[in-house]
């Protein structure tokens, strides 16, 4: 157990380690921008419609896959630098 937890914690720092600067909306950021959200250890999200909803595509979320999703435009985020 204590292995897992610790592969837990460096990958979450791993992607941690590219965001850049400190939390904003998700309405300020445009088409194609990255984004990190801070729930299931840090998933991955890219921005792909803009709107009063916003329409991203996860990149590394365990339940959602790699479909599309609508999420609120007032969310939250953390802009990462997804090279």
């Amino acid at each position: 157990m204590g292995a897992y937890r610790l592969i837990k914690y460096l990958t979450k720092k791993s992607l941690e380690s590219n965001i850049v600067g400190g939390k904003v909306r998700l309405d300020t950021l445009e088409v194609g921008d990255h984004f990190y959200l801070d729930v299931y250890n840090g998933i991955i999200g890219r921005v792909e419609q803009l709107g009063i909803n916003i329409t991203v595509k996860w990149l590394n979320h365990p339940e959602k896959g790699k479909r599309s999703e609508w999420i609120s435009a007032g969310t939250s985020v953390n802009k990462y630098n997804h090279e």
